[in-house]
């Protein structure tokens, strides 16, 4: 019996080793695919984090360069503006110049027509004066024809200062309105050059964040990459942990032969018998 107990104990301690074996070598497997699996991830998760952030960074890119061309279609249409304003300024300029000279010349006509008269009515004067007897270098007939002198120089002198007035008025308008169109101009020109200044400053700014983008994604895939490897060295030194184990309890449960350990135990116990018969034969136990 002692002999049958010790065989199946010794049975039981080799399957139990072996099972202890098996699940070494499955976990050591275990170990090693998860390893495997970590460095597949970080490769996987790595490429998908590159992708994403060369998306952004082409789309922070291409958002740069599209508000850039409406920036600069802004800019074109502002310095347009400006060209426009100067050039309708000019027009108006030079239509108000030309009501200037026709007022002027106007004025001179009008002052010519006074003349005119004046000569035509010094003439009739002299022609009274001679008819009734009066003599033209006589003290009346200068004074008359004197006043007529007077009275046309007055007329045209104000006709003259009319028409520069009024043409100076024209010439004074055109001035005004020229500067006027001249700050317009030059707010719109000086608007459309920071509204393109922001456009390049936009594309610039884009650039460096797509960089920073790129570069952040590597850092992240940099730290993913030495994680994973770290992870899969660990697992494969668990793996070799696991696997020397295995093979450790598999030699122990191959040195366990539960047929020897049987019959080690049968010839003790024979021993023991053998030995304790021989001294009940000393004591006289069997006569």
């Amino acid at each position: 019996m002692q002999a049958q107990g010790a065989k199946k104990s010794a049975a039981s301690e080799k399957a139990n080793l072996a099972a202890q074996a098996d699940t070494a070598r499955t976990n050591a497997a275990l170990a090693r695919t998860n390893g495997d699996a970590a460095l597949k991830m970080a490769d996987i998760n790595s490429t998908v984090a590159l992708r994403i952030a060369g998306n952004q960074a082409d789309m922070t890119v291409n958002l740069a360069g599209l508000n850039k061309q409406i920036t600069d279609s802004a800019a074109a249409a502002g310095e347009g503006q400006a060209a426009l304003i100067e050039g309708t300024a000019k027009i108006n300029a030079d239509g108000l110049e030309l009501q200037a000279q026709d007022t002027y010349a106007a004025g001179q006509r009008k002052a010519q027509g006074v003349q005119l008269q004046a000569g035509q009515l010094k003439g009739s004067q002299r022609a009274a004066l001679a008819a009734n007897g009066v003599t033209l270098d006589s003290d009346s007939s200068l004074r008359i024809l004197t006043e007529t002198d007077v009275m046309a120089d007055r007329q045209v002198d104000a006709i003259h200062l009319q028409a520069i007035k009024e043409a100076m008025g024209y010439r004074t308008e055109a001035v005004s309105q020229t500067l006027t169109a001249s700050m317009e101009a030059f707010n719109r020109r000086a608007q459309a050059t920071l509204t393109r200044s922001a456009g390049e400053a936009g594309v610039v700014a884009g650039g460096i964040d797509s960089e920073n983008v790129r570069l952040g994604a590597k850092t992240d895939v940099l730290n993913m990459r030495q994680q994973a490897e770290s992870d899969a060295m660990n697992s494969r030194l668990q793996a070799l942990s696991l696997t020397n184990t295995a093979r450790a309890t598999a030699e122990n449960a191959k040195a366990i032969n539960p047929n020897l350990i049987g019959a080690t135990s049968l010839i003790n116990s024979a021993g023991q018998v053998a030995s304790k018969w021989y001294g009940y034969q000393k004591a006289g136990v069997f006569g």
